[in-house]
């Protein structure tokens, strides 16, 4: 080492590395053909990608992502032929359930979440749609009932997912998950 004055963290490496007998050199980048991991790029180079990085046109982009449920329109038509989403408006007209409004559109919601009616097979087009999405994988029976709880209410929900959800859904064990 040149330096003569060495920080205490080039003092600790020096204390470690003086047991073995090592060389360091350095070598001019042109010199350096074989290119790992540790080579880094210089610092005109850096610069030229900020150059193209940052020559695009000043503008605005004002975009607005908004993740509907595709099930809207029939869970909205099964709302009002169902007898217990029936029922449960009386109730909320009434001031008899708290938890239960209407939404934007006309559907009735529990705690903000979409009230689906009785009928099994659009509980299982829901399921069915969650869990064959091209970015879906097996998250398990739990992990699915956690997601749709927030855009989805009806009684027995929990139980119906997990009767739903395939066999290896139903085989992924929880980590953390209370005994």
């Amino acid at each position: 080492m040149t330096q003569r004055d060495l920080n205490l963290c080039q003092r600790r490496w020096l204390e470690l590395l003086k047991d073995y007998g090592l060389v360091i050199e350095y070598h001019p980048r042109k010199a350096n053909v074989i290119v790992d991991a540790l080579s880094r790029k210089t610092i005109t180079t850096l610069l030229s990608f900020r150059d193209k990085l940052t020559m695009v046109e000043d503008g605005v982009l004002l975009a607005e992502l908004v993740v509907k449920p595709t099930h809207l329109s029939q869970i909205l038509k099964e709302q009002l032929e169902d007898t217990l989403c029936a029922c449960l408006k009386q109730k909320m007209m009434a001031g008899e359930i708290m938890n239960l409004s209407a939404g934007k559109d006309g559907n009735l919601r529990y705690r903000n979440r979409m009230v689906v009616p009785v009928e099994r097979k659009l509980k299982e087009e829901i399921i069915r749609e969650v869990h064959q999405e091209p970015f879906a994988f097996h998250s398990g029976s739990i992990k699915m009932y956690q997601d749709q709880r927030n855009l989805y209410w009806w009684p027995g929900m929990k139980r119906e997912i997990l009767e739903l959800t395939c066999l290896t859904c139903q085989r992924v064990k929880a980590e953390h998950q209370v005994p």
